[in-house]
């Protein structure tokens, strides 16, 4: 540790601009501690904004590493601090994965804020604030980790409701999911994170249900194992209809996973071992299930309801040509033409008492 880091630690007393004039001072004005942490590191870790601007007007290294791979962007501690510093660092370097940790800045500072000692509504204000400046700076709001991690599922699973709805708005990718598979909606129900939740299921067009994780599991899944009671709540006035015929009713009945078992059997089984109950209070826990069994039962109905909607958009299109392509002239062979389009083809109500 060199006379800089313990006068901006304040361990030794002395003038900064002074040292830095003194013989040697500019020489160490980058060397770091046994951590690698260099002065300007730790003024703006202590947020010492007036050491920080000194160390850098006299150039400071800015994108110097510590050994554990953070820069100045993963030490700065206020918005003030975060601003000083985007002032400085190169544009061009926002997005680039740390080699120590395989994270861009934007994700350590989801991560990164979690450790302050704050409520968790005072630290989704502030991040909502380091992750608005990182955005305008030119952050990659879909760059997260070599891992496949985002911002969205970092700040989903920390409850962020506020930075959620930014990342969305600046947009991020729900349907994006990591190594594992395991997206943004997943990692809220398993974290119990009702909040972003919430914020994430007001565009369910926008959202690709039938996403599984690598061991099979869909989001039905993880409600049936992870999902609380209030986690179970937001889904009751989720619009499922526009998920498509060919899909919905696979993911309800999706009998895929470690287990190998449908969403309805693993919650079965979770009940049965009394897995995880705890986020389910015991006077709601017959509630809970009534509401998952109807869950599953909608999406099957509002399925069903998509595919004869579908038959009946294709029938109807087929009539209309039917009558395009017909001659008017000629009723008796338009007629007989008709006669043989309705006996080779099923007519909607028949369909639906096929599917009933």
């Amino acid at each position: 540790m060199t006379r800089l880091h313990k006068i901006v630690l304040g361990i030794e007393t002395g003038d900064l601009a002074e040292e830095l004039e003194a013989y040697l001072g500019l020489s160490l004005i980058n060397k770091g501690d046994r951590r690698g942490r260099t002065p300007l590191m730790w003024a703006f870790m202590r947020d010492d904004l007036d050491a920080a601007e000194i160390l850098l007007q006299n150039g400071a290294d800015v994108i110097k590493r510590c050994r554990h791979g953070a820069n100045i962007l993963n030490c700065a501690r206020s918005v003030e601090g975060l601003d000083l510093c985007l002032k400085y660092f190169p544009a061009s370097l926002i997005n680039s994965f740390s080699p120590a940790s395989g994270i861009t800045a934007l994700l350590s500072i989801n991560q990164q804020l979690t450790i302050l000692p704050e409520s968790d509504e005072d630290t989704d204000a502030k991040n909502f604030q380091f992750t608005s400046r990182l955005i305008d700076a030119g952050a990659d709001v879909n760059l997260g980790s070599v891992s496949g991690n985002t911002p969205l599922r970092e700040c989903a699973a920390r409850n962020y409701p506020r930075t959620t709805k930014l990342l969305l708005d600046c947009g991020a990718d729900v349907n994006k999911s990591c190594r594992k598979g395991i997206t943004a909606i997943m990692e809220a129900i398993r974290e119990r994170a009702d909040a972003s939740l919430s914020i994430i299921l007001n565009e369910p067009g926008n959202i690709k249900f039938p996403l599984k994780n690598s061991h099979g599991w869909n989001f039905l899944h993880y409600l049936a194992w992870y999902g609380s009671y209030e986690i179970l709540e937001l889904f009751k006035t989720v619009d499922f209809s526009g998920m498509g015929a060919d899909t919905g009713l696979k993911i309800a009945d999706c009998k895929e996973g470690i287990l190998g078992c449908t969403p309805e059997e693993l919650a079965i089984y979770r009940f049965e071992d009394e897995k995880d109950m705890k986020r389910i209070p015991e006077s709601r826990r017959e509630e809970w299930w009534d509401s998952f069994i109807k869950l599953l039962n909608r999406i099957r109905e509002q399925t069903r309801i998509s595919l004869l909607d579908e038959i009946s958009s294709g029938t109807s299109e087929e009539q209309e040509d039917i009558e395009r392509t017909s001659d008017p002239e000629d009723s008796s062979d338009d007629e007989e033409f008709h006669d043989c389009y309705s006996d080779a083809h099923t007519s909607p109500q028949d369909a639906a008492e096929i599917l009933i």
